[in-house]
């Protein structure tokens, strides 16, 4: 059995000039840096997001648009503080590297500062509300993190209160970003949340990386969720039968799912199932009604969740919010996997263990290929 390592754990709304640097500087970036910084970021294997050109003596970081994967529409020149003075591409903000502290507007940001051990440069978060990290909850509490607030009600004077080196902001989610832009602050965007692979958002460790001079480290831990994620792939693989799953539920009379080609949906096929909406082209979330997803799904095998449920969550208490669950087999059969955000660190840990999540699908449907294996995030349902 594959042993699994569990650790203990706009954006600038001025749009870079992306102009091209002279050829005639650039180096391979795995083949030309110094032996403490020589890294795998220039070779990115998933990844679409963003892309690092290597210079003489700058680093040109590229974040493209998560619609259109060919398209830059943010640059920035990193520079080791201690290079003196450097010619950079004009209109390029420069940001000085290693920078000591910043502020994460996400929990995807949060997950590779934890999973890189940077908690103590973590000056801000957007907010606490799911956030278990005992390094983070302390520094709240004892000052040191602020929680600056949600897009929209951004509490600008404590943001200015820690003046960050950086702040990594989500700038293709929508509105409330023109209350810091005019800050003189480092905004920087992050969205490794839109890639589509699971192992694409790991490797946005790489990203952070960049910021602290922590390339090797990176390599080194996403190299550990690569190998381990592919070995339980090809486990899953093998199966004879795979069982079809449905995911999401309905609120308000919208039922909320996530389209084929989503990161959930890879997970489904990587743990050895049929996604009830394979077939769909969609990467992101999709609204249904609830008589499309029961004509759909009513016969499906299993049923996957994400709730925020004060206690232990229950197949009475899912029967509590809409009474027509009841007809699905997979309620029928105690077919329902679940994660209560509520009691695990799901938001801040699973961008950075997509091969603990799968692990956890594997061993809901294939029982059999992880025996011993204990869940973490997601597992079976139980009775009350």
């Amino acid at each position: 059995m594959i042993k699994i390592f569990i650790y203990s754990f706009l954006v600038c709304l001025f749009v870079a000039s992306c102009g091209n640097p002279s050829k005639s500087g650039q180096k391979n970036v795995t083949q030309n840096m110094s032996s403490q910084q020589k890294s795998d970021v220039g070779s990115l294997r998933y990844a679409k997001g963003f892309l690092v050109e290597e210079y003489e003596k700058y680093r040109l970081l590229k974040v493209l648009d998560p619609n259109d994967f060919k398209t830059v529409k943010y640059q920035f020149a990193l520079v080791q503080k201690d290079e003196g003075k450097v010619n950079t591409p004009e209109g390029i903000p420069v940001i000085e590297v290693p920078i000591r502290s910043l502020v994460c507007m996400t929990s995807t940001q949060v997950s590779y500062i934890i999973r890189l051990g940077l908690t103590d440069r973590l000056v801000g978060v957007a907010s606490s509300r799911f956030l278990f990290d005992e390094n983070i909850q302390k520094g709240i509490t004892d000052g040191r993190v602020e929680r600056i607030g949600i897009e929209g009600s951004f509490k600008v004077e404590r943001l200015m209160d820690k003046n960050p080196d950086l702040v990594m902001v989500s700038p293709f989610k929508k509105g409330g970003y023109n209350a810091i832009k005019d800050l003189g602050l480092t905004l920087v965007p992050n969205i490794g949340y839109k890639e589509n692979h699971p192992l694409a958002r790991a490797e946005w460790l790489k990203f952070t990386a960049l910021f602290f001079g922590m390339e090797q480290k990176a390599d080194s831990i996403f190299n550990d969720i690569e190998r381990n994620y592919l070995d339980l792939k090809a486990k899953a693989d093998q199966v004879k039968s795979r069982p079809t799953i449905f995911s999401g539920e309905c609120k308000s009379g919208i039922w909320y799912a996530v389209g084929g080609k989503s990161y959930l949906a890879t997970i489904f096929k990587d743990a050895g199932a049929h996604y009830f909406m394979e077939d769909n082209d969609q990467s992101g979330g999709v609204n249904l009604d609830f008589e499309t997803v029961y004509n759909q799904a009513e016969n499906s095998d299993y049923w996957r969740l994400l709730v925020s449920h004060q206690g232990d969550f229950s197949y009475n208490a899912l029967l509590s919010n809409d009474e027509r669950y009841a007809d699905f087999k997979a309620f029928q059969n105690r077919a329902v996997i679940s994660c209560n955000l509520r009691q695990k660190p799901f938001y801040e840990r699973t961008p950075v263990e997509p091969h603990i999540v799968l692990a956890d699908f594997i061993k809901a449907m294939h029982p059999d290929i992880l025996p011993e294996y204990e869940p973490v995030y997601y597992e079976l349902l139980k009775d009350e």
